[in-house]
C-alpha cells in the first residue's frame, strides 16, 4: 500500500515515466507504458487484499484509483480505433492485453497488433525482455494463439531458447545475444519459458479465483509436431499431472486431480461420441461432468479428485 500511495504522489497524471523497462528488449523499451500499467496492477492488488482483509474505505480508495489510472493509460497510450499501443511493438500490446487494459473494442485490433509484431516484425522469433517475454507468452495462449508462441519457442536461430541451446548453453542467459562474460550466463529473466510449458503443452493452469489450486483446469495445447508431452506440478494440495500422446489418430491423456479440488478438463476432438474414460463412455460416469457449450473441437469436463485416463479420436 505505501508503495502504492508513493507512485501515486510520484506520477504525473497517474502516468509513471521510470523505471527499468522491459529490460534486454530488442525492441524499443517502452518505459511509461510499462511502468503505469504495473502501476495500475499494483493498485488493483491493493484493493483486493483489501477485500480480503475486510477494509472496505481501503477496497474503494484503490479500486477508484486503478480506474483512474485505467483510463489515463488508455488515453496516454492507445491509438484509438487501431489497437495499438504506445510503440505497439511484442511487449506494448502484450503488457495492455495482459494488465487487463485494453478497451473490450480494441481487443481484437490488439490481438492482430500483438501476433504481428511476432510473425511480421520478428519473422516468429521473440524480442521482448524481463517483463514483455512473461506477457507476450501468457496473452498468445490466452488469445488462441498458441500456434504461434509454440513456433516462436521453438525457434533455433538468434533470439531464443534455440539459440542459446545452439550456442552450448547449459542455463538461461541474461541476453538474447551470447557474451563473453560482461552478462550473466545463468539468469533465471527468461525462465518463464518453464510456466508457459507446463500452462500450454501441460495445459496445467488454475482458475482466476483459485485458492491454493482448489480448482484449475487441464487443457493441453498439441502442437502438430509433437507427440506426446508430460508435465506435473506438485501443489500444495497435491500432485496435479497431465500426460498426453497422440498416435494413430487417436489421443490419449492422463491425469491426475489432488483430493478436495476440482477440475475442468479441455480434450481437443470433434467427434465427442469417440470419448471415452477409462475404457467406459462418458456417459456412463456419473463423476464426470460434460459440460455444454464448449467451444467448436473441444469437449470439456468437469470431474473431482482421481486419476483418469481419456482416450478420443483426432479429426
Amino acid at each position: 500500500r505505501i508503495w502504492v500511495d508513493l507512485l501515486e504522489a510520484s506520477s504525473v497524471n497517474y502516468i509513471i515515466d521510470r523505471c527499468i523497462g522491459d529490460h534486454e528488449s530488442l525492441d524499443p523499451k517502452p518505459i511509461e507504458l510499462i511502468a503505469t500499467a504495473q502501476f495500475f496492477q499494483a493498485a488493483t492488488l491493493v484493493s483486493e487484499f483489501a477485500e480480503i482483509l475486510n477494509k472496505p474505505l481501503e477496497v474503494s480508495h484503490y479500486s477508484r484509483l486503478a480506474a483512474r489510472i485505467k483510463a489515463a493509460f488508455i488515453e496516454h497510450f492507445l491509438e484509438e480505433g487501431t489497437g495499438r499501443f504506445g510503440v505497439a511493438t511484442q511487449a506494448a500490446q502484450s503488457t495492455a492485453l495482459y494488465m487487463g487494459l485494453v478497451p473490450d473494442s480494441e481487443k481484437r485490433a490488439a490481438t492482430q497488433r500483438m501476433v504481428d509484431s511476432v510473425s511480421l516484425d520478428h519473422k516468429g522469433h521473440v524480442a521482448t525482455g524481463i517483463f514483455g517475454t512473461k506477457y507476450l507468452l501468457n496473452m498468445l495462449s490466452a488469445t488462441s494463439n498458441n500456434d504461434v508462441a509454440y513456433r516462436m519457442v521453438d525457434q533455433k536461430e538468434f533470439p531464443g531458447w534455440g539459440h542459446m541451446l545452439e550456442n552450448g548453453a547449459t542455463t538461461l542467459w541474461e541476453t538474447w545475444a551470447q557474451s563473453d562474460n560482461v552478462y550473466s550466463q545463468n539468469h533465471p529473466m527468461f525462465g518463464m519459458v518453464s510456466e508457459w510449458f507446463f500452462k500450454s503443452l501441460g495445459g496445467i493452469e488454475p482458475s482466476s479465483r483459485a485458492r491454493g489450486y482448489d480448482h484449475f483446469s487441464i487443457a493441453p495445447f498439441m502442437a502438430t509436431d509433437l507427440d506426446w508431452v508430460e508435465a506435473k506440478y506438485e501443489s500444495v494440495r497435491g500432485t496435479i499431472s497431465s500426460r498426453w500422446k497422440r498416435e494413430n489418430r487417436k489421443v490419449t491423456l492422463h491425469i491426475e486431480v489432488p483430493v478436495n479440488t476440482t477440475a475442468v478438463v479441455r480434450i481437443p476432438t470433434s467427434n465427442a461420441d469417440s470419448l471415452q474414460v477409462d475404457g467406459k463412455p462418458v456417459s456412463e460416469l456419473k463423476t464426470v461432468n460434460m459440460l455444454a457449450g464448449s467451444p467448436a473441437g473441444l469437449v470439456e469436463i468437469e470431474l473431482g479428485s482421481g486419476r483418469y485416463q481419456f482416450t478420443a479420436a483426432v479429426v
